[in-house]
Protein backbone atom coordinates (compact mmCIF):
# COMPACT_ATOMS: atom_id res chain seq x y z
CA UNK A 1 0.00 0.00 0.00
CA UNK A 2 1.22 3.49 -0.60
CA UNK A 3 0.09 6.88 0.54
CA UNK A 4 0.69 10.37 -1.36
CA UNK A 5 3.85 8.12 -3.56
CA UNK A 6 5.38 6.67 0.45
CA UNK A 7 5.09 3.31 1.25
CA UNK A 8 3.43 2.44 4.77
CA UNK A 9 5.76 0.25 5.96
CA UNK A 10 4.63 -1.45 8.96
CA UNK A 11 0.64 0.29 8.61
CA UNK A 12 1.08 2.92 11.13
CA UNK A 13 1.90 5.61 8.43
CA UNK A 14 -0.36 8.41 9.82
CA UNK A 15 -3.62 9.83 7.74
CA UNK A 16 -6.21 12.53 7.92
CA UNK A 17 -8.74 9.18 8.90
CA UNK A 18 -11.50 10.67 11.10
CA UNK A 19 -13.59 8.50 14.02
CA UNK A 20 -17.41 10.44 14.37
CA UNK A 21 -18.72 9.67 18.11
CA UNK A 22 -22.53 8.81 19.37
CA UNK A 23 -23.83 11.89 20.79
CA UNK A 24 -23.20 11.32 24.76
CA UNK A 25 -25.88 14.49 25.28
CA UNK A 26 -23.39 16.54 27.47
CA UNK A 27 -21.73 18.41 25.12
CA UNK A 28 -22.98 21.62 23.13
CA UNK A 29 -21.51 23.66 20.89
CA UNK A 30 -18.39 23.82 18.24
CA UNK A 31 -17.27 20.39 20.57
CA UNK A 32 -20.06 18.59 20.07
CA UNK A 33 -20.40 19.42 16.62
CA UNK A 34 -16.42 18.37 15.83
CA UNK A 35 -16.78 15.23 18.16
CA UNK A 36 -20.42 13.51 16.57
CA UNK A 37 -20.66 15.33 12.74
CA UNK A 38 -17.07 16.31 11.83
CA UNK A 39 -14.87 13.81 13.87
CA UNK A 40 -11.45 13.83 15.36
CA UNK A 41 -8.34 12.39 14.17
CA UNK A 42 -8.09 8.47 14.66
CA UNK A 43 -4.48 8.30 15.37
CA UNK A 44 -1.02 10.17 14.83
CA UNK A 45 1.63 8.51 14.51
CA UNK A 46 3.09 5.51 17.13
CA UNK A 47 1.18 6.10 20.42
CA UNK A 48 1.37 9.89 20.01
CA UNK A 49 -2.60 9.93 20.16
CA UNK A 50 -5.44 7.42 19.63
CA UNK A 51 -9.04 7.97 19.12
CA UNK A 52 -11.34 5.44 21.82
CA UNK A 53 -14.10 3.71 20.51
CA UNK A 54 -16.27 5.84 22.61
CA UNK A 55 -17.10 9.05 24.72
CA UNK A 56 -16.85 8.92 27.91
CA UNK A 57 -17.31 11.70 30.66
CA UNK A 58 -14.43 12.16 33.48
CA UNK A 59 -15.22 14.00 36.54
CA UNK A 60 -11.88 15.50 37.35
CA UNK A 61 -11.20 16.93 40.32
CA UNK A 62 -10.17 20.40 39.35
CA UNK A 63 -11.00 20.60 36.07
CA UNK A 64 -14.93 19.48 36.77
CA UNK A 65 -16.61 16.92 33.75
CA UNK A 66 -14.61 16.28 30.96
CA UNK A 67 -15.52 14.13 27.53
CA UNK A 68 -12.61 11.72 27.21
CA UNK A 69 -12.32 10.94 23.30
CA UNK A 70 -8.77 9.96 23.25
CA UNK A 71 -5.48 8.38 24.59
CA UNK A 72 -1.57 9.22 24.77
CA UNK A 73 0.92 6.98 25.47
CA UNK A 74 -0.26 3.86 27.63
CA UNK A 75 -1.72 5.89 30.46
CA UNK A 76 -2.54 9.79 29.07
CA UNK A 77 -6.10 10.86 28.70
CA UNK A 78 -6.81 13.23 25.57
CA UNK A 79 -10.34 15.09 26.64
CA UNK A 80 -11.78 18.22 25.96
CA UNK A 81 -13.59 20.54 28.76
CA UNK A 82 -17.19 20.70 28.54
CA UNK A 83 -16.94 24.33 29.74
CA UNK A 84 -14.47 26.21 27.78
CA UNK A 85 -13.98 23.31 24.88
CA UNK A 86 -9.80 23.24 25.89
CA UNK A 87 -8.36 20.03 25.03
CA UNK A 88 -6.32 18.93 28.50
CA UNK A 89 -4.16 15.39 28.78
CA UNK A 90 -3.51 13.67 31.90
CA UNK A 91 -2.40 11.12 33.51
CA UNK A 92 -5.40 7.72 34.10
CA UNK A 93 -3.34 6.89 37.38
CA UNK A 94 -4.92 8.46 40.55
CA UNK A 95 -1.97 9.93 42.30
CA UNK A 96 -1.14 11.99 38.92
CA UNK A 97 -3.78 14.52 38.20
CA UNK A 98 -1.73 17.26 36.56
CA UNK A 99 -3.20 18.80 33.52
CA UNK A 100 -1.67 20.11 30.40
CA UNK A 101 -2.90 21.69 27.48
CA UNK A 102 -3.28 20.33 24.28
CA UNK A 103 -5.19 23.10 22.39
CA UNK A 104 -7.65 25.69 22.77
CA UNK A 105 -10.26 24.03 21.13
CA UNK A 106 -11.16 20.82 19.17
CA UNK A 107 -10.80 22.35 16.40
CA UNK A 108 -7.55 24.01 17.10
CA UNK A 109 -6.79 19.92 17.60
CA UNK A 110 -7.43 18.71 14.78
CA UNK A 111 -5.55 21.22 12.57
CA UNK A 112 -2.50 21.00 14.72
CA UNK A 113 -3.17 16.89 13.95
CA UNK A 114 -3.80 17.24 10.10
CA UNK A 115 -0.57 19.82 9.59
CA UNK A 116 2.14 16.80 11.75
CA UNK A 117 0.56 14.47 9.30
CA UNK A 118 1.04 17.48 6.55
CA UNK A 119 4.93 17.36 7.62
CA UNK A 120 5.53 13.34 7.64
CA UNK A 121 7.69 11.86 7.02
CA UNK A 122 9.67 14.43 9.01
CA UNK A 123 12.97 14.25 7.12
CA UNK A 124 11.81 14.46 3.65
CA UNK A 125 12.16 17.69 1.57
Amino acid sequence: METEGFPRGNGLWPSKRRVVFGDPGCIAGSAAAMLVEQGVPCSLIGLMYTADAALEIVDHPTCGKLVRFGHSGYSELICVNIEDGHVLQFSESIGDRQVSLVNSSLGQFVQSADLVVDRFPFYSI
